[in-house]
């Protein structure tokens, strides 16, 4: 496996945990708000979640702005590349704050998974274009950020029943 493998693998296996936390912290929040409780989701809907949802989109609005920067400077791109990257900048445009209540969390969650599914599909395109050192800029994956990765999903997984994993 060469770098480049070894860092998309990386940053794949933290969108696949990033989606199964984000998906776990709606359904939990959703199941409160039927049930007409409307209090800080701490409440409900342990912190080590929120904490690790707001990590991943700490970690891939910052990849994001990566791709942008990286793209631009492999101009001209094709009209497929264009359509991926405007959709990447409108996933960017967008903010929705994870304000600590119930209603919050599950459009907080759709934005990441909106700006991980944009990210992806200009991944795509990046494969041909980026260089090992593109990336490594736009992975932002090194020693510390694997340990803390796994560290904040440790902490979502080691309370969870093994039949909920």
């Amino acid at each position: 496996m060469n770098e480049v493998q070894l860092l998309r693998r990386q940053i794949g296996t933290e969108r696949a945990h990033a989606r199964e936390a984000g998906a776990i912290a709606a359904a939990g929040t959703a199941t409160q708000a039927m049930m007409g409780r409307n209090r800080n989701i701490t409440t409900y809907i342990s912190n080590r979640y929120v904490k690790y949802i707001e990590y991943c989109m700490r970690i891939e609005r910052t990849r994001a702005l990566g791709h942008i920067a990286r793209l631009a400077a492999h101009s001209p791109l094709v009209a497929g590349e264009e359509a991926a990257l405007a959709r990447l900048r409108r996933a960017l445009e967008q903010h929705v704050p994870l304000d600590g209540t119930v209603g919050s969390v599950a459009p907080y969650v759709s934005l990441l998974c909106d700006l991980v599914d944009a990210s992806e599909a200009l991944e795509r395109f990046a494969e041909r274009r980026y260089s090992v050192e593109d990336w490594r800029a736009v992975a932002r994956v090194d020693a510390d950020s694997v340990l803390e990765e796994r560290r904040l999903w440790g902490e979502v997984i080691r309370h969870e029943p093994a039949s909920e994993r």
